[in-house]
């Protein structure tokens, strides 16, 4: 095969390749303005993970539990609101689901978006705008 023709083929390729998904981060920024703009309450970033501490980055340090949501707003009438952000097709992990659960299962509303549409609708479901 010459230059030219897997020059082609490459190029073919790369054309026909799908555009990537639109990014978790990119989401939960749209999310956030929203929540913003919409005033229901205070939006709150949270993260969860775990970093290395110490002189010689021996020791592991875990922050925020384990499946919290992304976001928790705090509503003008007191209780709380969370929000699990994922990108468009994005799936919520078994400690995610857990969580979810047991904040629905207090009262609190709580819910996973994939999009500014899903946010909304899932508000006006329950009566937040």
């Amino acid at each position: 095969m010459d230059y030219q023709t897997a020059w082609k083929r490459q190029t073919a390729k790369l054309a026909k390749k799908k555009k990537p998904p639109t990014p978790e981060s990119a989401v939960l920024k749209a999310v956030v303005q929203v929540l913003n703009h919409w005033k229901i309450g205070h939006v709150i970033r949270v993260n969860t993970g775990m970093i290395r501490a110490g002189e010689f980055q021996e020791r592991f340090l875990r922050f925020g539990e384990v499946g919290h949501s992304d976001l928790l707003v705090e509503l003008k009438d007191g209780r709380n609101l969370y929000v699990e952000v994922k990108r468009p097709g994005g799936r919520l992990t078994e400690a995610q689901q857990a969580f979810l659960s047991r904040q629905l299962a207090r009262g609190c509303p709580a819910c996973c978006v994939d999009s500014v549409a899903d946010l909304q609708a899932y508000l006006t479901q329950v009566g937040l705008i």
